[in-house]
C-alpha cells in the first residue's frame, strides 16, 4: 500500500492551502510540534497504530510525507516496532539520467544534469 501525501491527515497541513503551504508547516509558532504532527482523523490515527501494530503482517506500506506522524511513534521520538524512517535528498545525477531515459526523455547527460540541477 502507497500513501503519498500522508502529511495532509496531519493538524499541520489539513487545510485547504495544504499543496501551496512550503515544507515547514505554519502553525509550529502558534501550536506544539507533537500537536501539528497528530491526524486530523482519529480514525487515520487508529489505522495508522493498528499497521504498525500487526505482527504478522505479509504486506508492506511506503508512506510519503513532509511530517513524521505522532501515531507511528512512542514517547520520546522513537519509532514503533515494525516502523523505518528513510529521509529522501536530492537524486543522484547518475540516477536521474538513468531514470530521465526510462521514461523516454532524450537528451544527453549534460542536458538532462543541468535541467535536474535546479530540482536536486
Amino acid at each position: 500500500m502507497v500513501m503519498d501525501g500522508f502529511e495532509r491527515e496531519l493538524r499541520a497541513y489539513s487545510g485547504m492551502d495544504a499543496a501551496y503551504q512550503g515544507d515547514e508547516p505554519s502553525s509550529v509558532q502558534k501550536n506544539s510540534e507533537d500537536e501539528d504532527r497528530n491526524c486530523v482523523n482519529i480514525q487515520a490515527e487508529t489505522f495508522l497504530r493498528g499497521l504498525a501494530s500487526l505482527p504478522r503482517l505479509r504486506g508492506k506500506v511506503l508512506m510519503s510525507t513532509r511530517l513524521r506522524p505522532c501515531p507511528v511513534e512512542l514517547h520520546g521520538g522513537t519509532l514503533l516496532a515494525g516502523c523505518y524512517e528513510k529521509e529522501l535528498t536530492e537524486m543522484q545525477p547518475d540516477d536521474a539520467v538513468e531514470f530521465f531515459g526510462r521514461q523516454g526523455i532524450a537528451g544527453n547527460r549534460g542536458e538532462i544534469e543541468q535541467a535536474c540541477g535546479n530540482y536536486g
